[in-house]
Formats: structure tokens, sequence, C-alpha cells
């Protein structure tokens, strides 16, 4: 039982943004199966409590949930916190993103503002939280998920195609 303590206590731990699906989810079972524990970062508990589950029973890696929406500057601090304390953080992946589509001027300015707070600025303080500790330790990685609408804008999605040429600068 020790030799299994000390075993999961020497595991790189990831966390992972927008894990509940799509890349977010993707990433999880990659490093699951890489042998990292994870804290999973994303709105719907329900979501995350399941694959969770799945993980855990198929990869025997610690798994935690961490319910937040990273749009809101509450939710934000309490993951900032959390990165900035993790001694065992060895990988962060903004991978959490929001795309609206339609003529701008019709858009509304209030989901305009939260993707831009989820996309860029979410992705810009998580960032910034994990790297002091990284720094110090000498070792860790963070990838942030951008998209070819980056280098490619498309018509109906300008604050979109915005915010992931943020992400790839």
């Amino acid at each position: 039982m020790v030799d299994g303590l000390a075993m999961r206590a020497s595991r790189p731990r990831a966390v992972i943004t927008g894990a509940s699906g799509g890349i977010g989810a993707a990433f999880a079972v990659a490093l699951a199966r890489d042998h990292f524990d994870l804290v999973l970062v994303a709105r719907s508990r329900e979501r995350l409590e399941r694959q969770s589950q799945c993980l855990r029973d198929a990869c025997a890696v610690t798994v935690e949930v961490a319910v937040a929406d990273l749009a809101r500057g509450a939710d934000l601090r309490a993951v900032e916190a959390r990165l900035a304390d993790d001694a065992r953080l060895e990988l962060l992946v903004n991978s959490a993103g929001v795309a609206t589509v339609g003529p701008f001027a019709r858009l509304d300015s209030d989901q305009q503002e939260a993707l831009i707070a989820l996309n860029t600025v979410a992705l810009a303080r998580l960032t910034r939280a994990a790297l002091p500790g990284m720094i110090e330790r000498g070792r860790g990685a963070i990838i942030n998920v951008s998209s070819i609408a980056s280098f490619v804008p498309a018509r109906y999605t300008a604050t979109y195609c915005a915010s992931k040429a943020y992400v790839t600068a």
C-alpha cells in the first residue's frame, strides 16, 4: 500500500481546461494513458464526473474535478490559486474556448465579452499562474490550444478569430 501511495505522489499532474468535451477531453484520455494524474476543469459537473470516473477505472490515475466558468472572475481566481499552489503540476492544457457566429454588429456584446474573457484573458491568467512554479522547479509545460482560424479569419467569426490569433501569438 505504501508503494502505491508513493507511486501516486510521484506521478506528474496535468490540469486541463475545457476537459468535458472536444480537444480537452481528448487530452485527458491521452494524458491518463500516459499515467498523469489529472485535474479536469469545465463548467459541467455531470460531464466532468462521468469522464473522471471512466479515466480512473480505465487508467488507474487520480482524477479531480474542478467545476469552473473561467469567464467568471471568482471561478478563474480559484483555478489560478490551484495552479499556483500545485507543486506536482507538470502540464497545463488551456483548451477551454467558445465561439460565436454571426454578423458582428448583431452579436450580443455580453457574449462577445465572455468569449474574449475565456479565450484570451483566462488563458493568459492561468498561464501566468502556472509559470512561476514550473520555472522554480525547472520543469513543466503549457499547451495553449488555438485554431486555424487564427491564421485565416472567416466571415461571421471576427471575435473568435481575433481571440485565437491572440493565442497563436
